[in-house]
């Protein structure tokens, strides 16, 4: 078995392999592809292993430009429900054939549609702490979208009203009728939110 210094320099080694093969540049409506911004955001996250923070700042910063961050509740929805965002740098191609290549959050809701009442019952396995719920204002645009208010919950047979967690709802073109959620989305490898963090963590 190879040594952790080892692991690194084969990493190390395969990056600046795609920097000679990879010849795309990379913008928002690329991102199925690999790109040079991809590897550059690979490289901010290996940088901030190895402790390199200048030159985690350095990769991360350089992407700011390019990947906007979403500033709206619709464009936060749209890269949670459609899978199409301003910070997507790098995040793979998934179909409605091939979804059921990627994890499935469904345990963070277990809905079924109760088509006589025309609302969703969930059956989650986790249900958020309150500590957790005061994080998100009703001011903050994230709050609609990442937690589900007044949710009807059955646990164990106990029927009551609470918050979950709504974020991994998932892709809704995934979806074969409109009221069964898939929980599934195409996965985001590298965002420019992680790219942010990145530089925070480094500096």
């Amino acid at each position: 078995r190879g040594t952790l210094a080892k692991l690194y320099e084969n990493v190390e080694a395969d990056l600046v392999e795609a920097e000679k093969t990879v010849t795309a540049q990379g913008t928002p409506t690329d991102q199925i592809y690999l790109t040079k911004d991809a590897i550059t955001a690979f490289r901010a996250e290996l940088a901030l292993h190895l402790h390199q923070y200048t030159e985690a700042s350095q990769y991360a910063q350089s992407l700011y430009g390019t990947y906007p961050l979403v500033t709206t509740a619709e464009g936060l929805e749209r890269m949670w429900r459609e899978d199409t965002s301003t910070e997507n740098i790098l995040q793979l191609e998934v179909l409605r054939t091939t979804m059921t290549t990627v994890n499935s959050f469904g345990s963070y809701l277990n809905s079924s549609w109760e088509p006589n009442s025309g609302v969703y019952f969930y059956a989650p396995t986790y249900i958020p702490e309150q500590h957790i719920v005061k994080l998100f204002k009703d001011a903050d645009f994230r709050t609609d979208i990442f937690l589900v208010k007044n949710a009807n919950v059955t646990i164990s047979g106990n029927k009551g009203v609470g918050v979950l967690i709504g974020k991994f709802r998932g892709n809704k073109n995934f979806q074969t009728n409109t009221t069964t959620l898939v929980y599934r989305n195409r996965p985001k490898m590298f965002r420019i939110s992680q790219m942010y963090l990145v530089d925070a963590e480094a500096q």
